[in-house]
C-alpha cells in the first residue's frame, strides 16, 4: 500500500507504477490529486483503458482537474457546424438556434430542438473514431431525460449511458452541471445527446455540452 504521493511519483519515475495504478483502486484520491500520476495514466494506454473500464475510476477522473490528461479527445469550441473541425449533427432545431451553439462554450447561446418535437438530439461527428467516456452538460432547459448515444454512420445509434433524468417539469433553466459517465464498447465516429421532452411538447434547450473521450484505448 502506498503511503503517500511521493512514493507514487517514485514508482512512476522508475516505470513500475502500471500494475499498481491499475489494481490499487483504493488510492483514487491520491492519484487524482497527483498531476504527475494523472499525466502518466494519460500516456499509458493499457493503464488508461483498465481504469476507464471501472465506473468508480472513470467518475473520479471525470470529476478531477486532470481529466484532459486522461480523456485526450474532446469536441473543440465550435464557431459553425463545421469549424474548426469535425461536424455538428442534429435532428433539427427551432428558429436560429442551430446545433453548433451547444458546443461554442458560450453560456448564453443554446441549441433548441425542433419545435413541438418530444424527442430531439444534437451531437458531433469526430474526424476519427473515439470512445466517449464522459459527457458534461452545464446548462439546460426542458428535457425530462437525457442519454448519450454513439454511432459509426450517424444513422444507427447505440446507447452508451443510462438515461439520466433531469427532473425538469417546467420552463426553468437548470444551471447545475450534469456529469454523465458513459460505458463505450467500441470507438465510433459519432456521438449525440438524446433528449426526451414531455413538458407540453416544448423543445429542449441545451446551452453547453462537452464530450470527452479517447481514440487510442
Amino acid at each position: 500500500m502506498l503511503a503517500d504521493t511521493t512514493t507514487l511519483s517514485a514508482l512512476i519515475a522508475s516505470h513500475d507504477a502500471v500494475d499498481y495504478l491499475v489494481t490499487a483502486k483504493g488510492l483514487i484520491d491520491g492519484i487524482v490529486a497527483d498531476a504527475t500520476a494523472m499525466s502518466y495514466i494519460g500516456l499509458n494506454n493499457y493503464c488508461a483503458n483498465t481504469l476507464l473500464s471501472d465506473a468508480t475510476w472513470c467518475e473520479a477522473i471525470a470529476n478531477s482537474t486532470y481529466k484532459e490528461s486522461v480523456l485526450n479527445v474532446k469536441v473543440p469550441t465550435m464557431t459553425s457546424s463545421t469549424t474548426p473541425s469535425g461536424e455538428v449533427v442534429e435532428s433539427g432545431h427551432y428558429s436560429t438556434n442551430a446545433g453548433w451553439y451547444a458546443f461554442d462554450n458560450n453560456g448564453n447561446d443554446f441549441w433548441s430542438g425542433a419545435e413541438y418535437a418530444e424527442n430531439s438530439w444534437v451531437g458531433y461527428h469526430f474526424t476519427s473514431n473515439v470512445k466517449i467516456y464522459v459527457c458534461i452538460l452545464s446548462k439546460y432547459r426542458r428535457p425530462t431525460s437525457i442519454k448519450v448515444d454513439s454511432s459509426n454512420d450517424g444513422t444507427s445509434w447505440n446507447a452508451i449511458s443510462e438515461s439520466t433524468a433531469t427532473g425538469v417539469t417546467s420552463d426553468t433553466t437548470v444551471s447545475t452541471p450534469i456529469t454523465i459517465i458513459c460505458s463505450p464498447s467500441t470507438a465510433q465516429g459519432y456521438v449525440r445527446l438524446y433528449c426526451v421532452s414531455t413538458y407540453n411538447h416544448y423543445e429542449p434547450n441545451i446551452y453547453t455540452v462537452q464530450f470527452y473521450g479517447r481514440e487510442d484505448v
